[in-house]
């Protein structure tokens, strides 16, 4: 008796959807949960950035899903793509925040000139013996590509930042194209 009620409960459609309903709930509180984790990660400049871009897609996630409008060229924008958007965005602001960590010293690029050049004064003299010279060759030619490091940094978080305004345009597009 006991196992026909069982057995005919899992087929029930409505004891069904509150099971389903449960583990929606779950994974969103779990969703909840990762994203504030992640969101603690970010500067606050970085953070309101984020929830602003997130708002807006929000917004027109839920006037996509209604059918309250069309998003102009864009048709109808899945759920799914402002998801991505979010993502790719907010990997862009932490590789902005590790980029800005690296680059941020404003005497690392004086001490590293301040150090090759003592390097190099000290290669300018004439009674060096060969192993000095080699190990004073190899710190210069160290400090050399710490330097293309630094400019390489500056030179992507150029690029992550005109990837970041790009994308808040796109978003600010299609709210105004809706």
């Amino acid at each position: 008796c006991e196992l026909a009620y069982l057995l005919g409960l899992g087929s029930n459609g409505r004891f069904q959807n509150v099971v389903r309903g449960r583990a929606s709930l779950k994974e969103r509180e779990s969703w909840l949960e990762r994203k504030n984790r992640m969101l603690g990660l970010l500067h606050p400049d970085s953070r309101r950035r984020y929830e602003a871009v997130e708002r807006q897609c929000d917004t027109m996630a839920q006037v996509s899903v209604a059918g309250v409008a069309d998003l102009g060229a864009h048709g109808p924008i899945a759920l799914d793509d402002f998801n991505q958007l979010l993502q790719i965005f907010y990997r862009l602001l932490i590789g902005r925040q590790m980029l800005r960590k690296e680059t941020s010293d404003p005497n690392l690029r004086k001490d590293i000139a301040r150090q090759w050049k003592q390097v190099d004064d000290k290669l300018k003299g004439k009674d060096l013996e060969e192993p000095l010279r080699k190990s004073l060759e190899a710190t210069k030619s160290l400090l050399e590509r710490r330097v293309q490091i630094l400019d390489t940094a500056e030179a992507r978080l150029q690029y992550i930042d005109a990837e970041l305004d790009r994308i808040e345009q796109q978003v600010a597009l299609i709210g105004q194209e809706s």
